[in-house]
């Protein structure tokens, strides 16, 4: 019985976090890693913590950081760096 009751909080806990926009997946691990190092270093007390994220993440995002930091994924990246190469080569071949 103890075991059904500790899966059912789980389940309750989880739920799907947007891959894009601004307050994205990235977001939140960027908060829970701050979080957890002030936590770790006994600046922050865990309940306190904890409470801050499950009411309103975002919020507590916007109180340990300044702002909402736009991060591009690696794959956007590699893209723009593939374009410039072929964007020179292409340059070059008309030279």
């Amino acid at each position: 019985m103890q075991a059904a009751r500790i899966r059912y909080r789980i389940l309750q806990n989880l739920w799907p976090q947007p891959l894009g926009g601004e307050w994205a997946y990235h977001m939140k691990n960027r908060l829970e890693r701050r979080v957890g190092k002030l936590v770790c270093s006994g600046a922050l007390d865990l309940k306190v913590a904890q409470q801050e994220i499950a009411a309103d993440w975002t919020g507590a995002y916007k109180k340990y950081f300044s702002a909402p930091r736009q991060v591009r994924s690696n794959r956007r990246r590699r893209l723009g760096f593939t374009k410039a190469i072929n964007a020179g080569a292409q340059n070059r071949l008309a030279n």
